[in-house]
């Protein structure tokens, strides 16, 4: 079975009393089979069953670089969803030192590094894998937006506002992008600037999370007893 019949079938809705990889993928050990039980765990929010078959697929597929190296960061992104920044670094650093990625595939394996470090508290290797994600992948925000997150944390808000402002460029109708902008100028306290953006969330993204969280912090913002340092852009 091909990868695109795949995500083709992995796009159906199936019978939830027969398991899903049962009715949609091939029942052997192939790359391809084995890729197809991984997006459907994927369609299916089984993030942790998805990583391990997308990593079994990278096994499978060891004698094509290119295919293995993708499939292990098809598996890490699933880690991260899963939460566990630890399986999900592994597999990108696994993907990196196959040196089959080119230059975009490699500055995104970054940024996912980047993202795996956060989670895992490592902001100096978020930052180490940032700026080879920036070297590589400029015109990405986010980048720039994960950046500004950990400038932030540092208290260095020149060096935020400058990353921010740049994701904004690149995604100026990004909601979580603008909640992080927000967060930024509360830190500052330039409360009116926060609002602002924490408006601009409501005109982009109505109905989302990040909707949400923008109403609830302009809630906080409209109290009396308000105050910036307590303000976040995580929901």
């Amino acid at each position: 079975m091909s990868l695109l019949l795949a995500l083709l079938l992995a796009a159906q809705d199936a019978p939830v009393e027969v398991p899903s990889e049962v009715l949609r993928c091939a029942s052997d050990n192939s790359v391809d089979a084995v890729l197809c039980r991984a997006v459907v765990a994927q369609g299916e929010d089984r993030f942790t069953d998805s990583a391990e078959a997308f990593e079994e697929a990278a096994g499978l597929a060891a004698a094509d670089p290119d295919k293995a190296s993708r499939a292990l960061l098809a598996g890490a992104n699933m880690w991260l969803a899963a939460g566990n920044a630890e399986r999900a670094g592994a597999a990108i650093d696994k993907a990196l030192a196959i040196d089959a990625l080119d230059s975009v595939q490699r500055g995104f394996a970054h940024l996912d590094r980047a993202r795996a470090a956060l989670m895992g508290g490592n902001s100096a290797m978020a930052s180490d894998h940032l700026e080879r994600a920036r070297a590589l992948v400029p015109a990405d925000p986010w980048v720039w937006y994960l950046g500004a997150g950990i400038a932030l944390e540092d208290e260095d808000l020149i060096t935020a506002r400058q990353q921010i402002a740049q994701a904004l460029v690149l995604a100026p109708d990004s909601g979580d992008v603008l909640l992080r902008a927000a967060a930024i100028e509360a830190a500052a306290e330039n409360l009116e600037g926060a609002r602002a953006h924490l408006q601009k969330v409501r005109e982009v993204a109505p109905g989302s999370a990040a909707e949400r969280t923008a109403i609830r912090l302009l809630q906080t913002l409209s109290e009396p007893a308000a105050v910036p340092t307590p303000f976040t852009d995580e929901e």
